[in-house]
């Protein structure tokens, strides 16, 4: 009996870090900028934009997913820093709510601010990745981008 408990406990654990782990047909693109201002009581630059976004999240799903966790990740450098990643747009969505395994976004207003305390983002190359997090029923947490 605890023999087969530990063989089933070893093929959770090994279908899942090594089972496929894909996100596919991805795009992002930039619609509208709606906001860049310099904020004068916290010193710090801040954009508002929205966007369209299109992947087909299928791959990431198996038996033994719980809930996916997306987000919209924007990454840049400044002079104290080499790696700024800031989450503008997240969304849980469960294994159960199959409707929304090809997310399909259009003018998509961001839920957080892209923000930088150096004042130094304008003019700035911006990258734009999708990140995601497996949540398991049972077994170990995934991630990637």
């Amino acid at each position: 009996m605890l023999f087969g408990l530990l063989a089933a406990s070893l093929l959770n654990y090994l279908s899942g870090f090594y089972g496929p782990h894909l996100i596919s047909d991805a795009s992002f693109k930039m619609t509208k900028l709606d906001q860049f201002f310099h904020d004068k009581i916290y010193e710090e630059h801040i954009a508002s934009f929205q966007f369209d976004l299109k992947a087909d999240i299928r791959g990431l799903f198996n038996w033994n997913t719980n809930i996916i966790f997306l987000s919209l990740v924007c990454e840049f450098d400044t002079k104290d820093s080499s790696k700024n990643a800031i989450v503008v747009w997240d969304q849980r969505i469960a294994r159960t709510a199959s409707e929304h395994h090809l997310v399909d976004l259009e003018d998509e207003f961001v839920e957080y601010y892209l923000s930088d305390y150096t004042s130094s983002l304008k003019g700035k190359k911006v990258n734009v990745y999708l990140r995601w997090e497996q949540m398991t029923t049972v077994g170990p947490y995934y991630a990637g981008k």
